[in-house]
């Protein structure tokens, strides 16, 4: 099991996960840290991700070494832990089977509402590669957040009393899992697929800061690099998961 520390409050686990890199502070093993206070935490496509208050709001960073023999199919880390993500929630809570869903690239979602999300970079060290996983996911609070999107946490979705390093050592374990698995073969764009609730839907690629529509099209699935398979005029392209965001949009007839 990797070692998962707790920080009682950080700019970001994220910048902190870098400096340790850089001043060589795991001695080049995997390690995890966690919070929930973060003061300037990272979210997707250069946002910065807005804490919950009081706590409701949990914020993880896992790093590891890349491996030197990495496969096309671990350039879909955002994608995979996601799905993880989502099959953590889902074993260890009842309550939560049947209800959750992924929007691709790195969302998990309960209907159209983000509950957890995830940010992967990757950074040249010492002359070594280096992935970070940030995972945030909402855990409740008193007010829901007046955010540009819909959101909810495990609180609005039944689960009150919920022991957060617990949770994170989950989230280490199935991730230490997901590295071993990703040098395999293994078909995991299939139990993807089954969780991909915009699966067939008429779907917009966008900027997501400018919001300018880059593709349209039917969402046909993703592949085993985790691209986004879309169905244009009877024609199907893929989509990689870079600085892009999703739409549903409503059919043309």
């Amino acid at each position: 099991m990797w070692r998962c520390e707790r920080l009682l409050t950080i700019d970001s686990t994220q910048r902190e996960a870098l400096r340790r890199i850089a001043d060589h502070f795991n001695c080049g093993e995997g390690f995890g840290l966690w919070t929930t206070h973060q003061t300037a935490g990272m979210a997707s496509h250069g946002r910065s991700w807005r804490d919950s208050p009081h706590g409701g709001g949990l914020a993880m960073s896992f790093a590891w070494p890349e491996s030197e023999n990495a496969t096309p199919q671990q350039s879909a880390w955002p994608v995979r832990i996601s799905l993880m993500v989502l099959e953590v929630l889902q074993s260890r809570f009842a309550i939560l089977a049947g209800r959750l869903g992924l929007k691709w690239p790195n969302d998990v979602m309960s209907g159209e509402y983000k509950l957890a999300g995830v940010l992967v970079s990757r950074h040249r060290v010492a002359e070594r590669w280096w992935l970070i996983a940030g995972i945030g996911l909402n855990l409740g609070w008193d007010q829901d957040p007046d955010l540009d999107r819909p959101v909810t946490s495990l609180r609005n979705l039944g689960l009150d009393a919920v022991d957060a390093g617990d949770l994170v050592q989950a989230f280490a374990a199935g991730l230490s899992e997901l590295i071993k698995e990703a040098s395999q073969a293994t078909p995991w764009w299939d139990r993807y697929c089954r969780f991909d609730r915009w699966q067939g839907a008429h779907v917009s690629v966008v900027h997501p800061v400018t919001g300018d529509i880059i593709a349209q099209g039917i969402h046909r699935g993703i592949s085993a690099q985790g691209k986004l398979r879309l169905l244009q005029q009877a024609t199907e392209t893929e989509i990689a998961y870079g600085e892009v965001s999703l739409r549903k949009v409503a059919p043309i007839l």
